[in-house]
């Protein structure tokens, strides 16, 4: 619209709501700054012992983790009793076949002992290579997992079904039993392959190929009879 002061046009101006000149300076100063600037992602919730864990394919609760003296099999010559630790949980299986339990385990991103020594090497795109001033004779946590059974044990997550799981780590000589553990926990998805459309499970993983952590949990070692 314009209007006339001694015979000459004259525009009146426009007037920009505020906000929107707030926006606009915004973006300018982050495509200065080499682009828009990213909001940073909320950090992995922490849960407690017997909290059900979201981990997409599986549904974990960490029920305990204790150390405890286990009696050598009938047939082993070694008649000491011999030193465990336990991880127990009970982990449903949320697909529509059994899983080996070797997917659960890659789930199982890092457990730490109060000292910081990885009782599971963390799960990363990269292996880093050993340290060459490394002692070769440093002993390290051993484990298994598997799922008890009565007369046999199983490593197979029946489909619809909640399983107790136990990772033992052996005590061996030199190992020291942590007082606490920290355990990262990712979280797997049915991938379907382009080619065969077959699913298996894959870890989730963000933009840098790392894996998503669905929690983080921290429990105590309890010592049963040692």
């Amino acid at each position: 619209m314009t209007s006339t002061t001694g015979g000459t046009p004259r525009r009146r101006p426009v007037l920009i709501p505020a906000a929107l000149l707030v926006a606009v300076s915004g973006l300018a100063v982050a495509v200065a700054l080499g682009g828009l600037v990213q909001v940073p992602q909320d950090p992995p919730p922490s849960v407690t012992v017997g909290q059900e864990i979201d981990q997409s394919l599986f549904k974990t609760t960490i029920v305990d983790a204790v150390v405890r003296k286990i009696p050598p099999p009938a047939d082993s010559f070694d008649r000491e009793d011999k030193t465990v630790l336990d991880l127990d949980m009970k982990v449903y299986n949320g697909t529509s076949s059994s899983a080996p339990v070797f997917f659960f385990e890659e789930s199982l991103l890092k457990i730490t002992s109060d000292t910081g020594q990885p009782l599971v090497a963390p799960t990363s795109t990269a292996t880093p290579s050993p340290s060459p001033s490394a002692a070769v004779s440093r002993p390290t946590w051993q484990h298994n997992t598997y799922v008890p059974g009565d007369g046999a044990d199983t490593r197979l997550l029946p489909p619809g079904l909640t399983s107790n799981v136990i990772m033992r780590f052996q005590v061996r000589n030199g190992l020291t039993i942590p007082d606490h553990l920290t355990i990262q926990m990712g979280t797997f998805e049915l991938h379907e392959d382009w080619f065969t459309r077959r699913h298996r499970p894959e870890l989730v993983t963000d933009d840098a190929s790392a894996p998503v952590i669905a929690a983080t949990i921290s429990l105590p070692v309890r010592q049963e009879g040692v």
